[in-house]
């Protein structure tokens, strides 16, 4: 029987999440103790870009946030710069966490995120689903949905999670969107009656996230000696979920029963060692990542071509797996172990294929070159786990 365990606990400042399965870590995010991602504001319009196409706000005082202009809604012929004219007050919701030099970024689109389903202003009156939703399901939900709810007086778009997916029945879903569709109302209709730099909305805590991201039946325990964020996990869980949550209180502290400083540094380790003894080195550069295969201590008594196959298929499970536990994005370039095959070739990119297809982050295969070298590309959602522990 497998153990599987979330671990909550503070490291260097920031408020780590770790997901671990029989001792492995599968999954790791660290987070600011004050997270702005995800809350609504009363921002002001500072200063209009053209050249590169933005708008920026202040969401407080000093406190700057990025406005695509493909962020604003477009209102009839009007274009959008024309709208938002300097001391402009606007509800803005931040979706993109500031990066390096890179403020953070804004979406007047506004949207409220559940456990099960995203309400947003776009497309009113629609439900779509997450791509990782079996047909099935998504028969099941809309049929529901289309019973339980009048869209035509919904002026949201209701987009279903891939969590709906451990869903026996759609109570919950209902009442998630339901409870959200009116708190989307409040935010849109006081708006104009708060002050600047008001908060509209609170979003909840990373690690909220973090845990909703996980399906319940795909974790044993949720553990945390962190006494906020076991009371602000209480007020917040599902019954179930509640179940599963405990207090740690020992003088063994949580961090090393956990290993948790070596997990990350292990996380952080530019080497990877594969089971047959080859390695993988993982370098991150300021445009892309580079993931170079090698032989390492590799004996296996095998010819050249299946120690080729046996370590480049081994290396695809340690990337797909540190691609999502790094959260690594943008351009990735892979350097297999050359094979002279094409048969061989074409059976690794087809492996490598229905390996990335399981991410729940967007992640394509571009392209593979005679001498092995793979292209791929992974949508940056939030940042690497590097940036966030640094």
């Amino acid at each position: 029987m497998t153990n599987k365990v979330i671990v909550i606990t503070k490291y260097k400042e920031k408020l780590l999440c770790l997901y671990i399965e029989d001792n492995k870590t599968l999954q790791a995010e660290a987070f600011p103790f004050h997270d702005i991602l995800g809350s609504i504001y009363l921002a002001k319009v500072m200063k209009n870009v053209p050249n590169i196409n933005a708008v920026f706000l202040e969401i407080a005082p000093g406190q700057s946030v990025y406005l695509p202009y493909d962020n604003i809604p477009k209102s009839g012929h009007e274009t959008p710069p024309g709208i938002l004219a300097s001391g402009t007050e606007i509800p803005v919701k931040i979706t993109k966490d500031a990066i390096k030099t890179k403020e953070a970024v804004a979406d007047m689109r506004l949207s409220l995120d559940g456990i099960y389903s995203v309400i947003t202003l776009d497309r009113p009156g629609t439900i779509s689903f997450s791509s990782k939703l079996k047909k099935s399901k998504k028969d099941e939900i809309q049929h529901y949905l289309m019973e339980h709810l009048d869209l035509q007086d919904i002026p949201y778009g209701i987009i279903v999670r891939t969590a709906a997916s451990s869903l026996l029945h759609f109570a919950l879903l209902e009442e998630e969107i339901r409870k959200n569709i009116l708190l989307l109302d409040n935010i849109t209709k006081y708006a104009a009656t708060k002050t600047c730099y008001s908060v509209l909305y609170q979003a909840s805590p990373g690690y909220h996230r973090f845990i909703s991201d996980i399906s319940v039946n795909d974790y044993d325990r949720v553990v945390t000696d962190e006494e906020s964020v076991y009371q602000s996990l209480q007020d917040s869980m599902t019954s179930v979920q509640k179940e599963k949550l405990s207090f740690y209180q020992d003088t063994y502290a949580l961090s090393l029963l956990y290993s948790v400083s070596a997990r990350v540094d292990h996380i952080l380790s530019r080497k990877i060692w594969l089971q047959s003894g080859g390695s993988l080195y993982i370098e991150p550069t300021e445009t892309l990542t580079v993931i170079d295969i090698n032989t390492g201590k590799c004996v296996l008594k095998k010819s050249k071509e299946e120690l080729m196959r046996i370590i480049n298929r081994e290396a695809v499970d340690e990337i797909t797996r540190q691609l999502i536990l790094r959260n690594i994005s943008g351009i990735i370039i892979i350097d297999f172990m050359k094979m002279e095959s094409l048969e061989d070739r074409q059976n690794l990119i087809q492996y490598l294929k229905q390996k990335i297809s399981l991410d729940r982050v967007q992640t394509d295969f571009i392209d593979m070159t005679p001498l092995g070298l793979v292209e791929l590309t992974r949508k940056k959602i939030r940042k690497s786990f590097y940036e966030q522990i640094s």
